[in-house]
């Protein structure tokens, strides 16, 4: 059966497949009844009549019906997300499920032409259509479009720097450890488990702007990175032409909009410093194989050591970019190349060898305990998951493998594209064999630092691919998915922010020096950096290093010391999670006192207020 047949009875399949998801979802025996005949009886208009056929080739512009199909699909999608059917339906005196199947199918109908007008204008090829699409693709114009929803994103972010409060006990031992002086800061960090470089930036900042509050401007220096990425990705794209161009405006796009890339722009942690260090070490030696200028070599050595200073698995990341670099000296059998490589290698690791001592004696402690629970298979497909938003990790490996495939770059540009593309999978091989070694040591969010290179690498194979018709469906994919992904930031961002505004309503009308007490460690962690008053655990004991970086935590374990805070006249507080309901009545029980219920607030999680009285 040649292609136009199958063009041609491709209603009748999507008929079906119409009615199987009808009946899947549980409709009413006459909603699948009506939606039968209505489709069968487009489908065979469209399949079996030539004329309307030929008349809708003849006036459906190409490129816009792959717009109109997807622009169709994607007004569905909301439609029937948001619309409120029932109460059309008992309007119109139709059941609800009636109304949707009619609806489901009339706009099946009304995206069905320009769909496969699009489809036959996607398999052919080599026509003057090519270069016309090429031509809108590298444009300017395209270009600043793309450039603009990725700077609109980011501007998204920043707006949420001032109006979302909210952070978590990680962050809170970023802000709590910059208070201390250098050499303490570099001190602390040696006894946790990340090198120093992050938190002396955070510092600096922090002394140049002092009248800054801390939270927002803690967060602005996380978003810092993208925007500098963004800057040079705009520079780049209005400067060059051709499939560069379209690479960059690409880039731009995937910088804010795809998945975990809004979430982790403003956290108060290393992981956007550490894409920035290792996207710019594989930019570096990517420049550095097609140029063979010095300044390359020195970008991937000052890019290297940078990462290696933010995060171990951003240094993990950016050995990938050395990799790479060393595979193609030795292809191109460039002896003074060679040499280079392992000048800049050398200085690298010289650099790199005062801390790797510290690093030596942190692996021995995390040999003996560590917080991160055992890699399972789930964990393993997780991976995927936090990569692209769905899937396994193994949907992951497939979808890059196949698109670069599909791009086939050469030379330079080929190895550099894979190496950007498997920076998150070797990534997590090496994060999994440390795990087998040592203990579990990786997580999924240790990936933040090789999103860069993974959307950078799908950037530049999209630009180069053959099928100059793909592109804008890829293109229209990447939008909505930044689209999404979007409003699910905005809802999470609101959210957050709402919970910290409660909680800091509940602080506001409690005594200056009130004592809170909390049932878990994350709340007590909290609480100490959402205010300066003192934070106890309730008979959680927080370990030697959050107490030394902390100023405000403690803990509580025995209800004598309650009972005597209370004797003396002290405000005290419990906030009570939901696992640990009941907890304030039985420690106050055992003190001799009562507990009462005085709020409701939230951290991410529901928490119930109680003041500690006499009975």
């Amino acid at each position: 059966m040649n292609g136009k047949r199958i063009l041609q009875n491709l209603p009748f399949a999507l008929s079906g497949g119409v009615l199987l998801a009808l009946w899947a979802a549980g409709s009413s025996k006459k909603a699948v009844l009506l939606c039968g005949v209505l489709a069968l009886l487009g489908a065979a208009a469209l399949g079996r009549a030539p004329a309307l056929w030929g008349w809708l080739r003849a006036r459906l512009d190409p490129l816009g019906a792959v717009c109109g199909a997807l622009a169709a699909a994607w007004g569905g999608v909301l439609f029937a997300q948001h619309w409120k059917f029932e109460g059309i339906a008992a309007r119109l005196g139709l059941e609800s499920s009636l109304l949707v199947g009619v609806l489901a199918v009339a706009a099946a109908a009304a995206a069905l032409p320009a769909a496969l007008v699009a489809a036959v204008w996607l398999l052919q090829s080599g026509t003057a259509g090519d270069a016309r699409c090429r031509a809108v693709l590298e444009s300017r114009p395209l270009f600043a479009v793309l450039w603009a929803c990725g700077a609109v994103l980011v501007v998204l972010q920043g707006y949420f720097v001032f109006a979302n409060g909210y952070i978590w006990q990680d962050e809170v031992f970023t802000l709590k450890l910059i208070r201390h002086p250098v050499t303490e800061l570099v001190a602390l960090t040696a006894a946790d488990v990340h090198p120093p470089l992050y938190y002396l930036i955070v510092k600096a900042f922090a002394a140049v702007l002092p009248g800054v509050p801390v939270i927002p401007l803690a967060k602005l220096v996380s978003l810092l990175p993208y925007a500098l990425l963004l800057l040079g990705a705009g520079v780049i794209g209005w400067r060059k032409n051709g499939p560069v161009r379209l690479g960059a405006g690409v880039f731009s796009l995937c910088l804010g909009g795809m998945p975990k890339l809004l979430d982790y722009g403003t956290e108060i942690r290393m992981y956007s410093w550490g894409l920035f260090f290792v996207t710019g070490g594989l930019l570096a030696a990517w420049y550095t194989a097609r140029a063979g200028r010095r300044r390359g070599w020195a970008g991937l050595v000052v890019f290297g050591l940078l990462a290696a200073y933010t995060h171990y698995f951003a240094c993990v990341a950016v050995a990938i970019a050395y990799l790479a670099l060393l595979v193609w000296q030795l292809v191109r059998r460039d002896r003074r190349g060679l040499l280079h490589w392992g000048v800049a290698a050398a200085v690298t690791a010289a650099a790199y060898l005062p801390w790797l001592f510290v690093l030596l004696g942190q692996l021995h402690t995390v040999k003996g305990s560590y917080w991160i629970e055992p890699i399972t298979g789930e964990t393993v497909k997780g991976y995927g998951t936090f990569l692209f938003g769905t899937g396994s990790l193994w949907v992951a490996v497939a979808l890059v493998t196949v698109l670069w495939l599909a791009a086939r770059p050469r030379g330079a540009d080929g190895l550099f594209t894979a190496a950007a593309l498997l920076c998150p999978f070797w990534t997590v091989a090496v994060g999994l064999v440390a795990s087998a070694l040592v203990r579990p040591v990786f997580v999924a969010r240790y990936l933040v630092p090789e999103l860069g290179c993974l959307w950078l690498g799908v950037a530049a194979a999209l630009a180069v691919l053959p099928r100059q018709r793909v592109k804008p469906l890829v293109l229209a994919v990447l939008l909505v998915t930044a689209w999404g992904n979007a409003r699910v930031f905005v809802a999470d961002q609101q959210y957050q922010a709402a919970e910290t505004r409660s909680t800091l309503a509940v602080l506001d009308t409690l005594p200056e020096d009130a004592k809170l007490v909390s049932t878990v460690t994350r709340v007590q962690e909290k609480l100490a950096g959402l205010c300066e008053r003192e934070s106890y655990g309730w008979q959680v004991t927080p370990g030697e290093l959050p107490k030394s970086v902390y100023d405000n935590l403690y803990d509580l374990t025995d209800a004598d010391t309650l009972a005597q805070w209370v004797e003396e006249g002290a405000a005290v507080y419990f906030f009570e999670d939901a696992a640990g309901a009941g907890t304030a009545q039985q420690a106050a029980g055992q003190a001799g006192l009562q507990a009462e219920p005085v709020a409701e607030c939230g951290l991410c999680e529901p928490l119930t207020v109680w003041q500690i009285v006499k009975k």
